[in-house]
C-alpha cells in the first residue's frame, strides 16, 4: 500500500505511525505546514493530510506535481 511512515531522531520507525495515500509521484514532496498538517505529492494531485486523524482535509488535481509548500500567507505554491 501506498503510506507514508515516520521516524524519530535517531532514524528508527515510529511503531503505529503511518499515513495512507494514494499512489506518489515518483519525485514526490512533502512539506509540513502545520504540527498535525501535511502536504504531499501524489500522482495526480496534491494532498493535506490531517495527522491525528489521517484523513484527507484539502485537495488540488494536478498531473504529476512536483513541489508543494505552503507559504506564510497561507496561499500553497504548487509546481
Amino acid at each position: 500500500p501506498n503510506h507514508c511512515i515516520f521516524l524519530d531522531k535517531q532514524g528508527k520507525e515510529i511503531a503505529g505511525k503511518t499515513l495512507k495515500t494514494q499512489m506518489p509521484f515518483y519525485q514526490g514532496h512533502i512539506d509540513q505546514p502545520a504540527k498535525d498538517r501535511l502536504l504531499v505529492t501524489e500522482m495526480q494531485r496534491v494532498a493535506e493530510y490531517d495527522l491525528k486523524t489521517g484523513k484527507l482535509v484539502w485537495q488540488r488535481q494536478m498531473n504529476q506535481p512536483r513541489s508543494v509548500q505552503r507559504l506564510p500567507n497561507g496561499n500553497t505554491l504548487l509546481a
